[in-house]
């Protein structure tokens, strides 16, 4: 169950209707992150159909005013990870490519996400050991709840481990 990235959000400076440009990077920890419902639903479908590999890709979204992150679509990924059950490496030149994608949509690669297989929705001994690689970040995590439904958590990496953040389902305002 591992994370293992290697570019992390980039940053930018525009401004517009209050929310911060798509390429504003997250470089502390939010209060929260807010996650589109059709997101959180996309999230457990990706999880479900992962036929034995461990999913995994980028929250795509915006910045608002007050540095919360407004998660609105999710982007699936290639895992290239050596042990593709138990961990998850995305290649640079596809973070590139989405990052690129989304700037052109005026949004931003906020973070990652990834599902574990068989534990449930909080980072892992892999998960831990990749953090160092992309510093400070917002991960979300797809993992199996008590009843064997899937569950999402939020989390923020920070140096010593990972930082819990709540989920709120509310759409970005327009």
């Amino acid at each position: 169950m591992g994370c293992i990235g290697f570019y992390a959000p980039y940053g930018g400076t525009r401004y517009a209707q209050g929310v911060k440009s798509a390429t504003t990077p997250l470089r502390a920890r939010p209060a929260r992150v807010c996650v589109a419902p059709e997101v959180l639903a996309e999230l457990s479908r990706a999880w479900r159909g992962a036929e034995g590999l461990e999913p995994c890709g980028y929250l795509v979204g915006r910045v608002d005013a007050q540095g919360v992150p407004w998660v609105e679509e999710l982007v699936a990924g290639v895992n290239l990870h050596r042990r593709p059950r138990a961990g998850w490496l995305l290649a640079p030149a596809e973070q590139l490519r989405v990052a690129r994608e989304a700037r052109a949509r005026s949004l931003g690669v906020l973070g990652y996400w990834h599902g574990h297989l068989l534990g449930g929705p909080a980072p892992g001994r892999e998960d831990r050991r990749g953090r160092a690689r992309h510093g400070p970040a917002l991960h979300i995590v797809v993992g199996r709840a008590a009843d064997g439904a899937p569950a999402v958590r939020a989390w923020w990496s920070v140096e010593s481990g990972f930082a819990p953040l709540p989920i709120s389902d509310r759409r970005r305002p327009r």
